[in-house]
């Protein structure tokens, strides 16, 4: 039909501009534990990112804070049908405090459109985590009143073994902001389950993913 149609054509044109417009970090960026000589990183390099979110499907995008150590960081979440990615964003230096105030008074919908179009980019923090490995845990009001954190939920990363290989504490603005990640990611999760519960698809190796973490 003709309204699914406009929403695969929207879909299309922002994954297009956000494959562009993302970062990622080196293995030896990401885990201190990983020194690797100058002279070897070229083998990890092999390996690109570039094109794991050219044939996906963006369900649900926005702002959040992420809790890290002692401090918070605003983060942006990208929902795709297989993969949550957490991203940092990176502004363009030329952009202006009035522009910056305009971003953040766009609906959310408006925001990501804005942002590309200042030329920002997105870091992705960690790995992309697979939603067949991912688990939600709420923060009650009790929990969340002692803590100080209003309006947060954990996303827990697990590797194949149901080891925890980490874990986000995020703050959304609202408890209702809150409870619509929590649906959508959890309505995609069960989503990719039952697919994969279906007759096995064929696995490219640039299209299909699956976590570094074995």
């Amino acid at each position: 039909d003709l309204e699914g149609k406009v929403k695969w054509l929207d879909n299309y044109r922002k994954v297009k501009q956000l494959r562009d417009a993302l970062v990622w970090i080196p293995v030896w960026e990401r885990d201190k534990r990983a020194l690797i000589p100058e002279s070897l990183k070229h083998l990890l390099k092999a390996v690109t990112l570039e094109n794991l979110i050219s044939h996906r499907s963006l369900l649900h995008e926005g702002r959040l804070v992420l809790t890290e150590n002692t401090k918070q960081i605003d983060v942006y979440l990208f929902l795709f049908d297989e993969f949550l990615l957490i991203t940092k964003i990176k502004r363009n230096k030329k952009r202006s405090v009035s522009s910056e105030q305009n971003t953040l008074r766009l609906q959310q919908n408006q925001e990501l459109d804005q942002l590309l179009k200042e030329g920002c980019t997105f870091t992705v923090l960690d790995q992309p985590i697979s939603l067949d490995r991912l688990q939600l845990r709420n923060i009650d009001q009790l929990n969340a009143s002692t803590s100080g954190l209003p309006n947060s939920f954990i996303i827990m990363h697990h590797n194949r073994y149901q080891q925890c290989i980490g874990a986000f504490i995020l703050q959304a603005t609202s408890e209702s902001a809150k409870r619509e990640w929590m649906s959508k990611i959890e309505g995609a999760s069960t989503a990719l389950l039952k697919l994969d519960s279906q007759p096995p698809r064929v696995k490219s190796s640039s299209l299909w993913l699956e976590s570094s973490q074995i």
